[in-house]
């Protein structure tokens, strides 16, 4: 492999890298030499494109389309989430605080 080519493979590793930072869960990633690729963590459907840009923006129309649904958080404490309505007892505790400064308590 020439010092070119290792460069333009370690980029794509990292470009791959970021893509599983940012939808790591909903899709698997992989670069296999010609095309990125990202398969649905739901149906194992392929998505491929040569060009990153153009992989991103049909990675975010096919998730806009049709979402790929997650697992809720391991473990055996699955907590609800916490609201941000002033008005719910359950809020987060910074939400908590801005309500209270604001005079928006129920």
């Amino acid at each position: 492999m020439t010092p070119r080519e290792e460069r333009e493979a370690r980029q794509r590793a990292f470009e791959v890298a970021e893509l599983r930072w940012h939808w790591d869960g909903a899709y698997q990633f992989g670069h296999d030499g010609y095309r990125f690729w990202a398969r649905r963590a739901d149906n194992g459907n392929v998505i491929s494109d040569p060009d990153l840009p153009t992989f991103r923006q049909v990675i975010r129309m096919d998730y806009i389309r049709h979402p790929v649904p997650r697992d809720p958080a391991p473990g055996p404490e699955r907590r609800q989430p916490l609201s941000t309505d002033c008005r719910n007892p359950r809020l987060a505790p910074p939400v908590a605080t801005v309500c209270r400064l604001h005079g928006l308590t129920g």
